[in-house]
C-alpha cells in the first residue's frame, strides 16, 4: 500500500503526488477521446479534409527556449536549456483556409495548470491532405513571469483521416521587456 502525505481537508501535499494526478487527469482525457474517435462521422464532404465551420482540438508537446541560446544556438546549449511542456488547444476555422485558436499549455504543474494562454489568427493552404499554415497571436504567460506577448509561426499538418491530423509548429514569441524566446510544438489534432 502506499502512504500519501495529506492536508487536514485530505488533499495530497507531495509535490510528486499532485504532478502525478494532474498528469494522470489529462493522459486520462486524452485516452477517452482517442477511444470516442472511431464512432465520429467524418466530417465535410466526401474527400474533403480541410473545411468551413470545422471545430478542432490539439493535444500537444512543446519546447521553448530563450533568446540567449536562439542567438548562440548550438546542440548542447538546447539540450541544457530547453523547457518541457504540454497543452491543448481549441481551433474553429471560419473559412477552409482561416481560422481562430485558442490555446494554453504548462511547462511547471507545481505552480499552476497553465503557465501561458494566448489567441491566434492561423492561415492554412490545404494540398492533399497536407495543410501548411502560418500563426499570428497575442498573449500572456503567468508562471514563472508575468507579461504579455505576440508571436509569428509557421507549421505542418496532416489529415490522417478527416477526424484526425498530425501536425509540428514553430515560433517566435516576442515578450514585452524584451522577454523573446522561440517555442516548438508537436501533437495530435481531432476535428469534429
Amino acid at each position: 500500500m502506499i502512504a500519501l502525505a495529506m492536508d487536514p481537508a485530505g488533499f495530497p501535499t507531495s509535490t510528486s503526488t499532485i504532478l502525478f494526478m494532474k498528469h494522470g487527469l489529462i493522459v486520462m482525457g486524452m485516452i477517452l477521446l482517442l477511444l470516442a474517435i472511431p464512432s465520429m462521422p467524418a466530417p465535410g464532404a466526401e474527400g474533403e479534409l480541410y473545411r468551413a465551420g470545422e471545430y478542432s482540438v490539439d493535444f500537444f508537446g512543446s519546447g521553448t527556449i530563450g533568446q540567449t541560446t536562439i542567438d548562440n544556438l548550438t546542440g548542447s546549449r538546447i539540450r541544457r536549456d530547453v523547457r518541457l511542456g504540454a497543452g491543448m488547444a481549441f481551433n474553429y476555422y471560419v473559412s477552409r483556409f482561416v481560422g481562430l485558436s485558442a490555446e494554453g499549455y504548462s511547462e511547471n504543474l507545481q505552480h499552476s495548470l497553465v503557465d501561458d494562454a494566448s489567441l491566434n489568427l492561423i492561415v492554412r493552404i490545404p494540398i492533399g491532405g497536407l495543410a501548411p499554415y502560418g500563426i499570428a497571436g497575442a498573449g500572456r504567460q503567468f508562471d514563472p513571469t508575468e507579461f504579455w506577448h505576440g508571436q509569428l509561426g509557421a507549421g505542418l499538418e496532416y489529415r490522417v483521416k478527416p477526424t484526425v491530423g498530425i501536425f509540428f509548429d514553430g515560433r517566435y514569441v516576442m515578450g514585452d521587456g524584451g522577454r523573446d524566446y522561440g517555442m516548438g510544438r508537436a501533437g495530435l489534432r481531432v476535428m469534429f
